[in-house]
């Protein structure tokens, strides 16, 4: 893994997940903030939906919405 970006946790009370950004694998990987385990990971190389290129940086929102760049 080679991380690109963090979004420490989503605004919600528990504040328990950590968004990372993969660019070296192109995926985003969704961690425990306890204990760092990934608990999934998800995208695939390319510039289509569900794809990315180099993601390099992230950002959630307080829906859990995550936006990539």
């Amino acid at each position: 893994m080679d991380p690109f970006g963090i979004s420490l946790f989503r605004r919600t009370r528990d504040r328990k997940y950590i968004y990372l950004s993969d660019g070296a694998n192109e995926k985003v990987h969704i961690l425990l903030r306890d204990t760092l385990q990934i608990l999934t990971s998800f995208g695939d190389g390319g510039r289509q939906p569900g794809q990315f290129y180099a993601v390099h940086s992230i950002a959630t929102d307080s829906q859990g919405n995550i936006y990539t760049d």
